[in-house]
C-alpha cells in the first residue's frame, strides 16, 4: 500500500510552472454552546463582505484583505479563526486586526495544526475543515460574537516570488468563503501590478475579471460577485516582458493518450499609439426592445448608446433603430454626430419601452440599406437576445437576404442581451458579415464593454494572421479560423495532439502588422507537460462541445448531438441542449462553451473536479472518474484512527476527503474507499 501511495505522489509532483500561492479567506469556526451539559446545534456563521487586494511588484507579493463575518443564531458564539499562511511568511511579518484595532494571534506549524483539525473533524464530523491539513496557519481564539453580530477581521502580510518564464500563476484560496453558511454578499478581488517588465495578458480559470490597463508596466486586475456561494479559489495567469508581437505556449499533459496546448497571440503594446487616424465611420444602432430582453436589458442597451454618442466624431455619421413588435426609426437617413442631434436622439432612446415580440428581419435590412459607400467603414451595432418571433425568424432566411442588401460591406456586431440570448445565432450572424459577437453582463463597466465594441469596429491593425505547427498535428484546433486582430487583445488558440506521434517541434506564429511581416516562433518539447491541472484540456472539450451543439442546432446533426451528450458526460458538463435538442432557443448557456475559460461556468452540480480528477456523486458518494469495478479495494471509516493515519503519511489526500465523508478514489489501480462516518451525524451545520 505505502509503494502505492508513493507512487501516486510521484505523479503529483510534476508542475506546469509555478504558483504563487495567498490564502486570503480564513474561517471562523463557531463552537457549540454548552448549557448545564446540553448542546444547542449552531448554523454556520456566514460571511457579509470579503474584501482581497494583492499588489504584485517584481520580487514581492503583498496581501491585504478584510472579512466581515455575521453571527445569524440566537445566542452568543465563541469561535476560532484560522488562516493558512504560506511557509515563507514570517511572524513578525503578519498584523491582524480585529474590528479596526490590533489583535494577537499565534502561528501554528503544520504537525500543531493538523492535531487541531483532527480533534474539531472528529468532533462535528465536519469533512470541510480537511481543506486545512497540511498548512502553517495563523490562529486567533478566542473571538467572541453577540448575537446578531458582525466581526471584521483584516490581515495583512508579504511573500517573496520569482518569475518563471515571464509568466505568474497566482491562486488566491478563499477556504472561509466557501465555509461559509449561504452565498457571501460581497466578494471582491483585486490584484494591482507595478512591474518592471512590460505586462501582457491576464487571464482568470475561476472568475469573471475587469482589466484596466493603467500603463505599461501597470495594471488593474478586479472580479466582484454579489450574493454568490462561493465554489472556488481564485486563479490568474499574467505574462510579463517585451512588447513586440508574440507567441506563448501553455502546454498540458492530459490524462488519456492526449496533449493539450492553449496559444496566446498578443499584440504589440505600442500599437495603438503608432495608428494613423481612423476613417469616418457610419453606425446604425439596432436597439431589441421585444419583452424577452425586459427593462433590464433595455436600459443596459440604452446607457451603451447613450455612452458611445461620447466617442463620435462630428464627421461620423449615426441612426437608431428599434425593433420589437413594431419597427421605429429615429431618422430616415444617417445623421452627423452634432450635439444636437445626438441630444434629440438621446430622447428618442428614453421614449423606448420593452415589450412584445420581435421582429428581427425588417431592422436589420433596413439598417444594411442605409449605407452607401465603403469609404466611411458602414456598422450595424445589434443589442439585442437573437431571438426572432415575428417574420423571418431562422438564420438561414435572415442570411439569404443579409448577402443581398449587404452591397458595400458592411459588418454587423452583437451585443448580446439577457440571460436567454440566442448565442448561436448572433454569433453567425456577427461571422457572416466579418463581425464579432460580444458577450456581456449588466454589471460589466460600460466603459469597458464600450472599449471592446470600438476596438472590433475600427480598422483591424493586425491582419493576414497565421500559425505553422512543425513536426506537430494538432487536431481539433479552436477556433475554426484565424481572424484579424484590433491590436490590444491577445488571441487564443486551443488544440489537442497525439502524445504517441510527438517528441518536440516549434510552433511559428506570423501577423502582416502596419503593412510589415512579423513572426514569433516558440519550441515545444514534453518537458513543458502539465500533470497538475487539466484546465486546459477542459478549456479544449468546452470549445469541441460547442462546436457540435452548433452543428446540431443549426444542421440538425443528430450524430453531433449524441456525440455531445458523450463529451458532457466525459468531463462533466451540463449539456447545453438535453432538455430540447431541437429547440433553436434552448442555447441559454452555449456561450459559455464558445467563449468562456472558466470550466466551473460548464460543470454540472453533480461533478466537482480536484486537481486534474474529475468526481461524479453517484448514491451520495463522490467517484473518481479513473474507479472501475472490480478494483482491489482499500475501504476504511472516516474520520477514524486508520483514517488520520493515512493523512498524517500522505497530506496531499486530504483535497479529495473534503468532497464529503464518502469518497472512493483509486491510486496506481487501487481504489481507496471512505465508506461513512464513524461517529454520529453532527449536530452542527
Amino acid at each position: 500500500m505505502k509503494r502505492v501511495i508513493r507512487a501516486f505522489l510521484m505523479l503529483l509532483c510534476v508542475f506546469f510552472f509555478q504558483t504563487e500561492q495567498a490564502d486570503c479567506g480564513g474561517l471562523l469556526y463557531a463552537f457549540t454552546p454548552e448549557m448545564k451539559g446540553e448542546f444547542f446545534p449552531v448554523a454556520r456563521l456566514s460571511i457579509k463582505s470579503s474584501q482581497n487586494f494583492v499588489s504584485v511588484s517584481d520580487s514581492v507579493l503583498e496581501y491585504n484583505f478584510t472579512q466581515t463575518f455575521i453571527n445569524d443564531n440566537e445566542f452568543p458564539l465563541e469561535s476560532l479563526y484560522i488562516l493558512p499562511i504560506p511557509r515563507d511568511v514570517p511572524d513578525s511579518g503578519i498584523v491582524v486586526h480585529i474590528d479596526g484595532r490590533q489583535a494577537d494571534f499565534r502561528v501554528l506549524d503544520r504537525l500543531a495544526l493538523q492535531d487541531l483539525v483532527k480533534k474539531l473533524v472528529q468532533k462535528n464530523n465536519d469533512h470541510e475543515l480537511l481543506e486545512l491539513w497540511g498548512e502553517r496557519a495563523v490562529v486567533i481564539r478566542p473571538i467572541y460574537l453577540e448575537t446578531l453580530q458582525g466581526k471584521t477581521i483584516g490581515i495583512r502580510y508579504q511573500t517573496p516570488h520569482t518569475l518563471k518564464d515571464h509568466l505568474l500563476n497566482l491562486k488566491i484560496t478563499l477556504i472561509g468563503e466557501r465555509y461559509s453558511l449561504g452565498p457571501v454578499e460581497d466578494l471582491a478581488i483585486r490584484v494591482k501590478f507595478k512591474m518592471k517588465d512590460t505586462v501582457r495578458t491576464s487571464l482568470s480559470s475561476s472568475h469573471t475579471i475587469t482589466v484596466t490597463k493603467e500603463g505599461p508596466n501597470r495594471r488593474l486586475v478586479a472580479a466582484r460577485e454579489y450574493n454568490k456561494k462561493t465554489t472556488e479559489d481564485f486563479n490568474l495567469i499574467t505574462t510579463f516582458t517585451g512588447t513586440e508581437f508574440n507567441l506563448r505556449i501553455l502546454n498540458q499533459n492530459g490524462i488519456a493518450g492526449k496533449n493539450y496546448f492553449l496559444l496566446m497571440l498578443e499584440p504589440p503594446t505600442d500599437l495603438a499609439a503608432s495608428l494613423a487616424p481612423q476613417p469616418d465611420m457610419d453606425v446604425v444602432f439596432l436597439v431589441d426592445t421585444s419583452g424577452s430582453v425586459g427593462p433590464a436589458g433595455l436600459s443596459f442597451a440604452k446607457t451603451i448608446v447613450l455612452s458611445a454618442f461620447e466617442r463620435f466624431r462630428d464627421s461620423d455619421r449615426f441612426n437608431i433603430i428599434s425593433f420589437g413588435s413594431s419597427v421605429k426609426r429615429f431618422s430616415r437617413k444617417l445623421l452627423h454626430a452634432s450635439k444636437e442631434n445626438k441630444e434629440k436622439a438621446a430622447i428618442f432612446l428614453n421614449g423606448l419601452e420593452a415589450g412584445g415580440g420581435s421582429d428581427l428581419f425588417n431592422p436589420l435590412l433596413s439598417a444594411l440599406e442605409l449605407f452607401n459607400t465603403r469609404k466611411r467603414g458602414g456598422t450595424v451595432i445589434l443589442l439585442g437576445d437573437g431571438r426572432p418571433t415575428i417574420g423571418v425568424t431562422s438564420f438561414e432566411g435572415l442570411h439569404e437576404n443579409i448577402r443581398r442588401v449587404n452591397k458595400y460591406k458592411s459588418r454587423i456586431f452583437v451585443v448580446g442581451l439577457g440571460e436567454r440570448s440566442n448565442i448561436v445565432m448572433m454569433d453567425r450572424l456577427a461571422t457572416l458579415t466579418g463581425g464579432k459577437l460580444i458577450s456581456t453582463s449588466y454589471n460589466d463597466p460600460i466603459n469597458g464593454v464600450l472599449d471592446r465594441v470600438f476596438s472590433e469596429i475600427l480598422a483591424p491593425n493586425i491582419i493576414d494572421v497565421s500559425i505553422d505547427y512543425q513536426d506537430i498535428a494538432p487536431e481539433d484546433v479552436f477556433p475554426d479560423s484565424l481572424r484579424n486582430m484590433n491590436g490590444i487583445d491577445t488571441f487564443f488558440v486551443c488544440a489537442g495532439y497525439e502524445k504517441s506521434s510527438f517528441s518536440s517541434g516549434k510552433i511559428i506564429a506570423k501577423a502582416r502588422i502596419k503593412g510589415k511581416l512579423k513572426s514569433s516562433t516558440r519550441a515545444m518539447t514534453s518537458s513543458n507537460t502539465l500533470a497538475k491541472s487539466n484546465w486546459i484540456e477542459n478549456v479544449w472539450a468546452m470549445r469541441k462541445a460547442g462546436r457540435l451543439a452548433d452543428r446540431e442546432l443549426i444542421r440538425n446533426d443528430s450524430k453531433a448531438y449524441d456525440r455531445l451528450s458523450s463529451l458532457c458526460s466525459t468531463y462533466g458538463f451540463v449539456n447545453p441542449l438535453q432538455n430540447n435538442p431541437v429547440n433553436r432557443s434552448s442555447v441559454d448557456d452555449l456561450w459559455n462553451f464558445v467563449g468562456s475559460f472558466i470550466p466551473g461556468k460548464v460543470m454540472s452540480p453533480e461533478y466537482r473536479t480536484v486537481g486534474d480528477r474529475l468526481f461524479r456523486q453517484v448514491n451520495g458518494t463522490w467517484v473518481d472518474s479513473s474507479f472501475r469495478a472490480g478494483m482491489p479495494t482499500r475501504e476504511f471509516a472516516a474520520f477514524g484512527e486508520e483514517f488520520f493515519s493515512l493523512l498524517e503519511k500522505e497530506p496531499e489526500l486530504a483535497k479529495y476527503f473534503c468532497l464529503g465523508p464518502q469518497v472512493t478514489f483509486t491510486m496506481s489501480g487501487v481504489a481507496i474507499s471512505c465508506r461513512g462516518m464513524s461517529q454520529n451525524e453532527p449536530a452542527v451545520h
